[in-house]
């Protein structure tokens, strides 16, 4: 009797655990044509390996010379990092560069993605493109930008290792309330992807000096309600500035505010 039930809990955690996966992440994989642009656009591959094998990160250069900035990109949950360049070519400034993430079972990306492997591989992706290079950004020279998946991916790697600005586009507070908003129920334990961006804020706003932090939300968002977006602006209303994008929804917002977030990042050079 116990060992069938044991084997029933087996069941429903490893099911609860597939399920979980299959919500939170849409990976996909690059076409060849698809390298071969965004190669011919300037795009370097940055190589590099983790816990989960070997994985590829971009570099996309607005100059040939050392960046002044360096913007580190975090897409959604079905982006891609190369999705970026509809949006960066462009991009005002030309003496910036930007590291386009892709995270693990994405794009050249092996693996399966947890939130401790997203971390690792934005952190071992930003090390291989200093070491690469030669170069050593202080926090004051890096910029994060992250929709959706990517605000949590985002706030996570801040909270580790300080920065200088933070946009954080459609986040959502916890992923717990994600769930919790369309299954109904609190997964509680059940929960193995614990992304928690009030606490990540919280983190990375108690540092010294802290960034300078945009959060903006579109007002028609279906999927993450901009109710999201200004609780996260509340955890520090002085610090944390709020823009609400009247036209958007959660997949074209990037489109919609894309003059707003240029003028945001400009504005922190």
């Amino acid at each position: 009797m116990l060992a069938t039930i044991l084997l029933a809990l087996l069941a429903v955690v490893t099911i609860a655990a597939v399920l979980q996966r299959i919500f939170i992440y849409y990976p996909r994989k690059y076409s060849e044509s698809a390298i071969r642009t965004a190669v011919n656009l300037g795009v370097s591959i940055v190589c590099f390996r983790t816990s989960e094998g070997t994985q590829a990160a971009f570099f996309y250069p607005t100059t040939a010379c050392y960046p002044s900035r360096l913007w580190i990109l975090f897409g959604g949950n079905a982006m891609l990092a190369l999705d970026w360049l509809d949006l960066l070519h462009e991009f005002p400034d030309r003496s910036t560069g930007f590291l386009l993430v892709d995270y693990p079972g994405y794009g050249l990306c092996s693996g399966r993605p947890t939130p401790a492997r997203i971390l690792e591989t934005s952190e071992k992706a930003f090390s291989a493109l200093q070491d690469q290079n030669g170069w050593n950004f202080g926090p004051e020279s890096i910029g994060i930008l992250g929709c959706s998946l990517g605000a949590a991916a985002g706030l996570q790697f801040a909270a580790q290792h300080p920065v200088g600005r933070l946009i954080l586009v459609s986040p959502f507070t916890t992923m717990n309330e994600i769930f919790k908003r369309f299954v109904g129920f609190n997964p509680g334990p059940l929960l193995l992807h614990r992304f928690d961006n009030i606490k990540a804020l919280g983190r990375i706003l108690a540092q010294e000096p802290a960034p300078k932090v945009t959060i903006l939300h579109g007002r028609a968002d279906t999927l993450i309600p901009v109710s999201m977006g200004q609780a996260l602006a509340k955890v520090d209303p002085g610090q944390i500035r709020f823009v609400q994008i009247p036209d958007a929804g959660h997949s074209d917002v990037l489109a919609v505010a894309r003059s707003t977030v240029f003028a945001d990042m400009v504005a922190s050079q």
